[in-house]
């Protein structure tokens, strides 16, 4: 992209410059051609500079500083270019490799945080396994970017295995009285259930959106995201608010059954050996950003066996911006 060079005669007369007269005050942009180069050249030019009498802006301001006027005439200016989302803070770019926003500290926990009642972070469930443990769900207070994973493993063979899914909760906000929703469901026979707005007072069911767990700020309301936006609902995770989209446009809609969302590892295979160790991380790789609603179940099983000495533990590699 071309700078912009404008020059204004500043003498209070005529004066001539790289052969262009120029009037009392004129302004003048100099065309980004093969003729810049006797601007640049001109000697009368350079001279009316020094001299305070020929100005030179970038388009938006003149230069006050003559040295500045005359780089950027010749064009030894670099210009600043704004990254949006990336911060230069002590003159270094923050820009944490792209895998997560500014503001986001790396947490690596193998403990979820405490949505029963407290609301206390890193007192939920332990990542442990063993033959009377096999489920355990991970969930966070605040919202988390995962980057990555590590499983261990002890008195395990390659019968064992991880599967890891992420689950959006069934909302659990509902209220069975006259309200502003109904419930439609999505398969005939299946007791399973989309959330719909109704008319204002019209609905059989009603719903705070706004309603959390005890002693936290996560939503009793799961926002399911919806394909090609025709949810009914809209949500802005930096707020936590959600809303109805009465014109059925919204990201996101709301169910009252689990609604599984991605896998993040299936038959993830143990390793022969005590002390073994399987990482599951991909250097470089964005990291994606986790509501606080949703939550990651981890199923310990075996192929073949008894599961009864076998031992396991999952650490999780995330970035969050509070967890104390």
């Amino acid at each position: 992209m071309s700078t912009i060079i404008k020059i204004k005669n500043d003498t209070g007369s005529n004066a001539i410059w790289a052969g262009k007269e120029f009037t009392p005050a004129e302004e003048y942009t100099i065309p980004d051609d093969n003729n810049r180069q006797k601007w640049r050249n001109s000697s009368e030019l350079l001279t009316a500079i020094g001299n305070s009498e020929a100005l030179i802006s970038d388009g938006s301001t003149y230069f006050t500083d003559i040295n500045k006027a005359i780089n950027w005439l010749k064009g030894n200016m670099t210009t600043s270019v704004a990254i949006e989302g990336v911060k230069i803070e002590n003159e270094r770019l923050q820009s944490m490799n792209n895998r997560v926003p500014n503001g986001y500290s790396l947490y690596i926990t193998g403990v979820s945080d405490d949505l029963n009642g407290s609301g206390v972070f890193g007192t939920g469930n332990t990542l442990l396994f063993d033959s009377t443990d096999i489920t355990r769900d991970f969930q966070l207070i605040n919202h988390y970017y995962a980057i990555g994973a590590r499983a261990m493993w002890e008195s395990c063979s390659l019968s064992n295995f991880f599967n890891a899914t992420l689950i959006a909760p069934a909302s659990s906000s509902l209220i069975n009285q006259a309200g502003d929703f109904n419930k439609v469901e999505i398969i005939p026979s299946s007791g399973l259930n989309i959330i719909v707005p109704a008319a204002v007072g019209q609905g059989a069911w009603d719903i705070d959106l706004s309603e959390c767990f005890t002693s936290t700020n996560v939503l009793k309301s799961t926002p399911v995201p919806a394909a090609g936006n025709d949810g009914y609902f809209d949500y802005v995770s930096d707020t936590n608010v959600l809303t109805v989209n009465t014109a059925g446009e919204g990201g996101y809609n709301l169910y009252d059954f689990d609604v599984n969302l991605h896998s993040f590892g299936r038959k993830v295979w143990g390793t022969p050996q005590n002390g073994g160790l399987t990482e599951l991380d991909v250097s470089g790789l964005v990291g994606k950003l986790l509501y606080n609603t949703w939550k990651v179940k981890l199923d310990f099983g075996i192929n073949s066996g008894s599961l009864s000495t076998e031992k396991a533990a999952v650490i999780f590699i995330t970035a969050t911006k509070k967890n104390i």
